[in-house]
């Protein structure tokens, strides 16, 4: 849904489109150009060691 405030008021339409179009596309394109590099590498979570997947 679309969420806008105009005039006072709170305006909910839904959303015509599909919600994750093109994901995949950028995604690709990203990893093609080398940027999806971790923003925060030396952030771990403290627990990471812990997970069990």
């Amino acid at each position: 849904m679309d969420l806008l405030v105009e005039d006072g008021r709170i305006i909910i339409t839904p959303v015509r489109d599909t919600p994750r179009s093109g994901w995949a596309e950028d995604a690709k394109r990203i990893a093609e150009n080398n940027d999806d590099a971790l923003v925060w590498p030396e952030f771990p979570n403290e627990d990471d060691g812990e997970l069990k997947w």
